[in-house]
């Protein structure tokens, strides 16, 4: 017993992350292509195809690639030299990578606070420790998830939950938990609204916290303003996994008039 401390889609491709991609139509060989770093693989393949399909985007970008690994697998070098033309971080994330990220990136898109649950396929989750006895609990191997890894191991150390080693079960990204919770192979995993629709059964679920600072999306500082409206117009999408959730742009500027 512990406690614990601790258009056109390319094939989905495995090495130390998982990718969508599209190309533009008139596929320019001379143009960049868009890449766009997220934490997850939700609506990659939805706002892919959006910004191929876009006509300002195609001015400027020969296609666009969504790519999502373990945020520790982001490296200093990879900001200093700007592999990537979008980041879903966190600003004390980014900042303790490189100090002084702000030279190379800006904030496009700010999400508020959101609501985490604990939800189970079975009776109401109960923070004591009979309610956990034997419960299977599905986590992200991602440390910096506060989602799915730092809120669960908080949530448990605070209510004084004891678990056996082999109940607390890690995977590497998000998309293979929720189908592990969705097959019944864990009993018990941590997430916001957007779970509701994700997983195609009745959730029972108990609030973990109504305060959980989303990440923001921040955009290489180094690009085509008109394209703004667009990855807004796209990145929209996550402020339907994040319900209750409101953006802001982080320069103000009004697509309404676009």
């Amino acid at each position: 017993m512990l406690y614990f401390s601790s258009q056109r889609l390319a094939p989905l491709t495995l090495s130390d992350y998982y990718h969508y991609q599209c190309d533009m139509q008139t596929q320019n060989p001379s143009l960049p292509r868009f890449r766009f770093l997220a934490v997850s693989s939700l609506y990659a393949n939805t706002i892919a195809k959006s910004l191929c399909q876009s006509p300002v985007m195609e001015q400027y970008y020969s296609g666009v690639t969504i790519s999502w690994k373990p945020r520790w697998l982001l490296s200093p070098d990879e900001v200093i030299n700007e592999n990537y033309d979008l980041i879903w971080s966190r600003e004390n994330a980014l900042n303790g990578l490189v100090p002084g990220f702000e030279h190379y990136y800006q904030l496009l898109m700010a999400f508020d606070n959101y609501k985490v649950f604990w939800f189970s396929k079975g009776a109401t989750p109960n923070l004591n420790q009979s309610y956990f006895e034997n419960k299977r609990i599905g986590i992200l191997s991602d440390r910096l998830s506060q989602t799915h890894h730092l809120l669960p191991i908080i949530s448990l150390k605070n209510a004084q939950i004891q678990l056996a080693s082999e109940q607390l079960i890690s995977f590497n990204d998000a998309k293979t938990l929720y189908q592990a919770f969705a097959k019944g192979e864990i009993d018990l995993m941590t997430g916001g609204d957007w779970l509701r629709r994700e997983i195609d059964a009745p959730l029972s679920s108990l609030l973990i916290s109504d305060q959980v600072k989303a990440a923001s999306l921040y955009i290489r500082k180094q690009h085509p303003n008109q394209v703004e409206c667009a990855l807004i117009q796209a990145m929209s999408l996550y402020q339907q996994t994040l319900v209750e959730t409101h953006i802001q742009p982080g320069n103000k500027v009004d697509c309404d008039a676009h």
